[in-house]
């Protein structure tokens, strides 16, 4: 199943995804609103228990607790206590992020 939330942006919003252990190949697509001015990035964050893996991160094991994003991000669940971060997409070069837990 695949959704797709838009998230109004034209303040910051904070956005977390549902347990990974109930969303078992579940893909949902976050997308900004509005244009990314630099002031209004979104955070999106899991539930405890949970954590989003990275292959592109500086990070040894790849994953974090909350991303940083000002365009549009992707995540897929593992079924068990992972977020995929299958697509980050950002608006400026290298404005969003995942912060290592």
């Amino acid at each position: 199943m695949h959704r797709t939330v838009l998230v109004n942006n034209s303040s910051p919003a904070t956005i977390t995804l549902p347990h990974a252990n109930s969303a078992a190949g579940k893909l949902i697509l976050f997308q900004a609103s509005s244009n990314y001015t630099g002031t209004n990035p979104f955070t999106i964050q899991v539930q405890v228990g949970d954590h989003i893996l990275n292959h592109n991160s500086a990070n040894l094991t790849g994953q974090a607790t909350t991303c940083t994003v000002t365009s549009t991000a992707e995540f897929v669940s593992d079924g068990t206590s992972l977020w995929y971060l299958t697509r980050l997409v950002d608006v400026t070069v290298n404005s969003g992020s995942c912060d290592s837990q």
